[in-house]
């Protein structure tokens, strides 16, 4: 599996979460993206429902406006150079914290952190959850 097939399991496996369920109710299946289905036949890859960790992280969209994003789609950039492709992080990051609607922080990829008088962090990863540095 190449580096690039890695990442975009990843990002379908972190977009997937964000399913539309009540809060800390796992969906009952997950949709497996369209651009990975082939790579899911030709065996290079697993299904969904085994490319993401054991409690992934799940999305409430009860709340106005919220609902589910699309498989899918084209970003057109302008990149002057190719070592500009460095920019798309920008466009395609996980966290592994992230901020409520209060700005505390809580955890996105980790299932938990731990601040000790603000400069010793603990941060605990979701079981089963891959990380690459790429």
């Amino acid at each position: 599996m190449t580096s690039h097939t890695r990442c975009l399991a990843l990002l379908a496996a972190l977009l997937l979460a964000a399913f539309p369920v009540r809060a800390g109710q796992l969906p009952e299946r997950y949709v497996e993206p369209l651009i990975l289905t082939h790579q899911v036949a030709m065996g290079e890859i697993p299904p969904v429902a085994e490319r993401l960790p054991e409690t992934p992280l799940v999305v409430a969209l009860d709340g106005p406006g919220q609902e589910p994003g699309r498989h899918g789609g084209t970003l057109k950039m302008i990149m002057g150079r190719a070592k500009d492709i460095r920019m798309m992080v920008v466009y395609g990051y996980a966290r592994l914290v992230g901020y409520d609607e209060d700005f505390n922080l809580k955890p996105d990829i980790l299932s938990a952190f731990e601040v000790v008088d603000g400069r010793i962090f603990t941060l605990h990863l979701r079981k089963g959850h891959k990380w690459s540095d790429g």
